[in-house]
C-alpha cells in the first residue's frame, strides 16, 4: 500500500494518501447463452464490464472482469473482492493523513487510470472487437491482456 501511495505522490496528484484510481471499461463479447440480456449494455451491443484500480505509474493493482454490461459502476464496485476488503478493514487503514487547507485537484489523480484502460486497449487490440468464445474464455483472456500490459 505505502509503495502504491508513493507513486501518486511523486508523479500524479497533490492530493496526499492516493492509494489507486479506480474505474471501468467495456469490453464486446457474443451474447452468453444465459442472461444475455444482462449483457446487453447501452452501447447497443453485449459486452461485460472490466473493473480496475491502477497505480500512479498506470499499472494494474487489481482487475476483475466478466461483470454484465448493463450493471452500474456502483454495482460493479460493491461486488468485487476489493469492496468487501475495504469494507472489513482489510486494507486501506494505514497511512492516514490530515489534508485540511491543502488545494486538491481529484482529475489530476484519477486521469491515470483512463490512460491505463487506453494503453491496454490500444497495445492489445483485440480488446477493441468483440470476443468470439465464451464468457468465461473471454474472462481469462481480459486478464491475460491486463497482466501483459503490466509486464510490457
Amino acid at each position: 500500500m505505502t509503495e502504491c501511495i508513493a507513486t501518486f505522490e511523486r508523479t500524479r496528484s497533490e492530493l496526499p494518501n492516493v492509494a489507486g484510481a479506480i474505474d471501468g471499461t467495456h469490453i464486446p463479447i457474443i451474447a452468453p447463452r444465459e442472461d444475455a440480456v444482462d449483457y446487453f449494455s447501452r452501447y447497443q451491443q453485449h459486452d461485460m464490464i472490466v473493473q480496475g484500480i491502477v497505480d500512479g505509474t498506470e499499472k494494474f493493482i487489481d482487475a476483475v472482469a466478466g461483470f454484465p454490461g448493463s450493471a452500474h459502476d456502483a454495482r460493479v464496485l460493491r461486488n468485487s473482492n476489493i469492496y468487501q476488503e475495504a469494507e472489513q478493514g482489510n486494507i486501506l487503514q494505514a497511512p492516514r493523513i490530515d489534508i485540511d487547507g491543502n488545494d486538491i485537484e481529484l482529475s489530476r489523480a484519477r486521469v491515470v487510470v483512463e490512460r491505463a484502460f487506453g494503453i491496454l486497449k490500444g497495445r492489445w487490440r483485440v480488446l477493441q472487437k468483440r470476443l468470439d468464445s465464451s464468457l468465461n474464455f473471454a474472462i481469462k483472456i481480459t486478464i491475460a491482456c491486463i497482466v501483459l500490459h503490466n509486464f510490457v
